[in-house]
């Protein structure tokens, strides 16, 4: 192969290891948004099981 196909594959590598750097940052920032979520929605039921608690 010539110089300037090896160049372009070479090219075309890298950019693919950059789109999978940056999904993979994307699907880890994915599980941390989840993860708050699911612990204010956690907080928010224990908010309403107090309150219940206190009203009675």
């Amino acid at each position: 192969m010539d110089d300037e196909l090896l160049n372009k594959m070479d090219q075309l590598v890298e950019g693919l290891k950059q789109m999978d750097n940056r999904l993979n940052s994307v699907e880890e920032r994915q599980e941390q948004l989840q993860q708050v979520m699911q612990e204010e929605q956690q907080e928010e039921e224990s908010n309403r099981i107090r309150e219940r608690f206190y009203q009675n």
